[in-house]
């Protein structure tokens, strides 16, 4: 009995200390440094947290492609893979089954395809296939790991009418070794339907969520869920009201009777959005229950939300601070939770201060195994002449702060400098410095082509040399005192920026 009573003390005490060590941090990285990298989707393993990124491939270039990163329990990069093929422009999706990574979007070719790349867990490739005809241009939105040991892949496809873009919504099924099996489409009645998220119902039903044209694309636009049978026989279809804005429409399961829509409503209020995010609470046969609004004075949209069973559900995007009175205002990343209840019990806006840039809002956020959350998306940087924008890691405690006690709107005063992973070894110090910060670069780095330059907080470059050792001593005596950047660039290319504090 003492045994039994030890092992259930033991028990508690694990539990309650694996929630009372909330990790939080904010972690930006980027491996393309001039440019766009937004993180898009993330997903937790049992040695960290798995990052999908979308960025464009070359520098300045406008072909897109994707990353897939390893990052641990701190927000530490364990490894990197680029992959070959273009998978679209924020249209990347993860999903990780019998510790295999699974990565769908496009390909890079004229003629687009689906695509899967498969890693194992060490990020190893082990396959990639590419589905469709290859005679429409196709761009797959997600992928779905359905219970009966098949995958489903789903987007859109043109159906090239009119010499216009005409999207049909398409679903394919293939197996878990990536070979295809069958696809079938829906709402071919509309001039250009797109589907938006695809999930498997406790029914073992696809509930599928799409936008629409219903004339021509000209004016608004509507949304519907559609309730189909794994061999594409519909169910039933949900219509959803007209909208001004072109954001998605999400869906959830969050019970065994319940599912909930995210699309936008009509309202009359003065001074609110004419057409506010709003949650649908339908039953399992897609008949509206309730509604919830989203009135405020600011304009928030909902990129993601995630169902904690029974629990409510988690929900991220953007938010514009003050938009009533700002004619620039701020647009910071925006969490909140609701709960069974349909209340919400808290919301958050993060906002940096570091990089005078900022956010693009948070696209995805999901709870972690230690009670919190983890969401991802994108923070820009105008510091250094370009237009950077950088991979960002929010992790946040079961309350959704990074700092115990955190308010609805936070400043990222403390958020690391952006590391660039072909930089990650180099060392600027002493920081805070009065006199001179020593450059020490990998005893095997190559400094051919290799500039450091000083840029002010205003973005001017103050000083730029050419280092000739790999420890290389920038004299900073002549400065005025305040926030600067070493920023060290390779050909045409950032591999490093580090912010220092300038204080005589």
């Amino acid at each position: 009995m003492k045994q039994i009573f030890c092992i259930v003390i033991i028990l508690i005490l694990s539990y309650l200390h694996t929630f009372a060590q909330q990790t939080t941090f904010s972690k930006i990285f980027s491996n393309y440094s001039l440019n766009a990298e937004n993180g898009w989707k993330i997903m937790e393993v049992s040695t960290g947290y798995l990052l999908v990124s979308a960025n464009t491939c070359l520098d300045n270039s406008s072909e897109n492609c994707s990353s897939l990163v390893l990052v641990d329990y701190n927000g530490d990069v364990i490894w990197y893979r680029t992959l070959n093929q273009s998978l679209g422009y924020q249209a990347s999706h993860i999903m990780f089954n019998e510790n295999k990574i699974y990565v769908s979007g496009r390909s890079n070719d004229d003629d687009t395809q689906f695509s899967i790349y498969c890693y194992d867990i060490d990020g190893v490739l082990l396959w990639n296939k590419t589905y469709g005809s290859g005679s429409e241009r196709e761009w797959p939105a997600g992928i779905l790991k359905f219970s009966q040991g098949s995958i489903f892949l789903y987007g859109g496809r043109d159906r090239n009418q009119n010499h216009i873009y005409e999207w049909l919504p398409v679903l394919m099924k293939v197996n878990l070794q990536g070979d295809s099996l069958t696809e079938f489409t829906f709402n071919e009645q509309y001039d250009a339907s797109s589907v938006r998220q695809v999930i498997e119902s406790t029914q073992h039903d696809l509930i599928a969520s799409y936008v629409y044209c219903p004339d021509g694309c000209f004016f608004d636009l509507k949304a519907g869920v559609i309730c189909l049978d794994s061999v594409g026989n519909t169910k039933w279809v949900l219509d959803l009201p007209f909208s001004f804005s072109s954001y998605g429409c999400l869906v959830s399961q969050i019970d065994s009777n319940t599912l909930a829509v995210k699309w936008h409503i009509d309202s009359n209020l003065p001074n609110h959005d004419l057409t506010p995010p709003a949650i649908f609470f339908t039953n399992m046969s897609g008949a509206i229950q309730d509604t919830f609004i989203f009135q405020n004075q600011s304009l928030k949209e909902v990129h993601y939300m995630e169902s904690i069973w029974e629990k409510g559900l988690v929900g991220s995007g953007s938010n514009f601070i003050d938009y009533l009175t700002l004619s620039n205002p701020p647009w910071g990343g925006w969490v909140f939770r609701m709960d069974e209840n349909r209340e919400i019990v808290w919301d958050r806006t993060y906002l940096d201060t570091i990089y005078q840039g900022r956010s693009f809002g948070l696209n995805q956020i999901i709870p972690t195994s230690d009670g919190g959350y983890i969401a991802t998306g994108t923070i820009t940087n105008f510091m250094t002449g370009v237009w950077e924008s950088h991979n960002w890691i929010l992790k946040l405690d079961s309350s959704g702060c990074l700092q115990p006690g955190c308010g609805n709107l936070n400043y990222i005063t403390e958020t690391e400098e952006a590391v660039f992973l072909k930089g990650k070894d180099i060392k600027v110090y002493p920081n805070p410095a009065s006199e001179y910060v020593q450059v020490e670069f990998p005893p095997d780095f190559d400094l051919k082509n290799t500039l450091l330059h000083i840029v002010s907080n205003t973005g001017a470059v103050v000083k730029r040399i050419s280092p000739n050792s790999n420890m290389t001593q920038l004299n900073i005596s002549d400065l005025t005192s305040g926030i600067y950047y070493v920023i060290v660039t390779k050909g045409n290319e950032i591999i490093n920026s580090k912010r220092i504090i300038v204080h005589h």
